[in-house]
């Protein structure tokens, strides 16, 4: 749906954690809860189990799934909002969501770990109050809180070279907001960020992102042509303070 395009599922559950196995990498599993139950999300996770799955060859014993609540990573911004402007009845549904969600995948497999789904930007209207607003509901569920940074140089290469300190700022911020939720329970609980998205990305650029006919089969929207100073960029990011 984020991207107007038909999905023929050539490459799913199965062939995603064969590829996991073969690499030696533990699989992150996202579980669009705005668009499916918990119930859906349970045999998801079912299906990982090795004792208990039919058709899904080579996953290991365990995954960290990422509990989506209001829709996917991409293009969530305008549901978000939404769910601020409308709080009395999204919050309770919220909470109710990240309650009855994580209790059945966890009666599954008591081990995996949940993300719950954060800003996309940060420069998004509601971060921060979206941060606050999710973590009032879900704190007591959730292991992780993602976050994630796309990076990009229309006009300026000495700011963009350094936007991955914007980068830092944003992981410091989103700390600070979770730490704050935490204060405010009296708890000795601490989240932990799921950075689960990153990387230079231009799919705003015109000559790069053409204009493809809504609901073709894998049209070319996401191809880049990175430049060294794309590198450079990407490179600053991965290296620890």
């Amino acid at each position: 749906m984020a991207w107007f395009s038909t999905e023929p599922n050539s490459f799913g559950t199965n062939e995603f954690t064969g590829w996991c196995t073969a690499a030696d990498v533990a699989p992150m599993i996202a579980v669009n809860r705005g668009t499916r139950g918990g119930d859906a999300a349970r045999n998801l996770v079912e299906i990982l189990q090795p004792s208990r799955r039919n058709c899904v060859v080579g996953a290991p014993p365990q995954a960290r799934l990422e509990d989506d609540l209001m829709g996917s990573s991409c293009g969530a911004s305008a549901m978000r909002w939404r769910a601020l402007a409308d709080r009395a009845k999204q919050c309770r549904r919220l909470r109710g969501s990240c309650k009855r969600g994580g209790q059945m995948m966890r009666r599954v497999d008591h081990t995996i770990e949940l993300a719950v789904c954060g800003s996309s930007l940060r420069n998004m209207p509601s971060f921060g109050q979206w941060e606050e607003t999710v973590l009032k509901h879900s704190f007591d569920y959730v292991d992780y809180i993602s976050i994630h940074t796309y990076l990009e140089n229309y006009s300026h290469s000495a700011s963009f070279l350094a936007s991955t300190d914007v980068m830092d700022g944003f992981i410091d911020e989103v700390v600070v907001l979770a730490d704050a939720v935490a204060a405010k329970r009296r708890s000795k609980k601490r989240l932990v960020l799921s950075f689960d998205e990153w990387n230079v990305w231009y799919r705003t650029r015109n000559e790069v992102a053409p204009a493809v006919d809504r609901w073709s089969m894998a049209p070319p929207i996401l191809e880049e042509l990175y430049t060294m100073e794309d590198a450079l960029a990407s490179g600053g990011a991965c290296i620890p303070c």
